[in-house]
């Protein structure tokens, strides 16, 4: 079921134009394997079954403008804008409003975003410093167990973002392009997972094995592969590219027209993100190296 809204428009002999779109869509009889089978009746715990229900709305927005139009000067510019929010509606058969299926670090959960994580919720002490193993007692128990795991954000953004420009100057053009997410966080699974930095892990016989500089400097003694600091905002903006060219014409010497161009891709981010990239599909960044900055040279020729 979809339901969407939308114009496009246009000013000043379409020098500023672009659309504007609200939408709802609501998915049912996705797949969801947490239906409990009778015992002997199957050879796995759970049956699949189409009983998983989704609901997503949003608004996409889109600008194009020619801000400069004159005889030597040219300056195109777009952008996109599109935000999103999505719920799980159903996970099991009939109303189960605390129904919900663990997938590692995630958790799929009715009432929440799909794909939160699901981990214990960080103490610090008074300078900010996570405390090794010291977690929040959701239940006041005394004991610190899986009743105490909390939904603690979604690897989705809520807002994404596009952007591109190309200016005009007689024979010379410059243009980039980039993106961002914003409201997106991250399982920093690489350094959640080898937060142990204790002289038994680090150094094994005559050799010592690498750790992060963001690892050593918790100090811990022991793995916490579970705890909230390592979900961490993700949030970021990446120029993809920037292109410098220049055109030329036959003539009479050279009888060729083309194009000289240099670009460089993946120039840098804007982030607060501790990992290498913040652009991680799914959440989980368990990378080891960061995307590389790559520069090119190019010719054209016209015959």
């Amino acid at each position: 079921m979809t339901y969407n809204i939308g114009i496009d428009y246009g000013f000043i002999n379409n020098r500023i134009n672009g659309s504007l779109e609200l939408y709802y869509r609501k998915t049912d009889d996705l797949i969801n394997s947490s239906t409990k089978a009778v015992a002997g009746t199957n050879f796995s715990e759970y049956v699949v079954a189409n009983i998983g229900s989704l609901d997503n709305y949003g608004v996409e927005f889109s600008i194009n403008t020619v801000p400069i139009q004159t005889k030597n000067w040219t300056w195109e510019i777009g952008a996109n804008v599109a935000y999103n929010k999505n719920t799980i509606l159903q996970l099991t058969y009939g109303s189960n409003d605390n129904s919900y299926r663990r997938e590692g670090i995630k958790i799929q959960k009715v009432g929440c975003a799909a794909n939160s994580y699901y981990v214990y919720e960080q103490i610090y002490d008074n300078d900010g410093k996570p405390i090794e193993g010291a977690y929040v007692d959701q239940n006041n128990d005394g004991i610190l167990n899986d009743d105490d795991l909390i939904v603690f954000h979604k690897s989705s953004p809520d807002v994404t973002l596009g952007l591109n420009s190309k200016l005009n100057y007689k024979s010379w053009d410059l243009s980039f392009g980039g993106h961002g997410a914003f409201g997106n966080y991250n399982y920093y699974s690489t350094a959640a997972n080898s937060t142990n930095t204790s002289n038994s892990s680090i150094y094994q016989g005559t050799y010592m094995l690498n750790r992060m500089r963001d690892v050593v400097s918790l100090g811990y003694t022991t793995n916490q592969p579970t705890s909230s600091y390592f979900i961490q905002e993700a949030s970021f903006f990446r120029m993809d590219y920037i292109t410098l060219g220049w055109s030329f014409k036959k003539a009479p010497r050279f009888p060729l027209s083309g194009r000289i161009y240099a670009t460089v891709q993946n120039p840098f981010v804007i982030t607060s993100y501790m990992g290498f990239d913040p652009e991680i599909e799914g959440g989980i960044d368990a990378n080891f190296y960061p995307r590389p900055i790559t520069y090119m040279l190019g010719v054209n020729l016209k015959f």
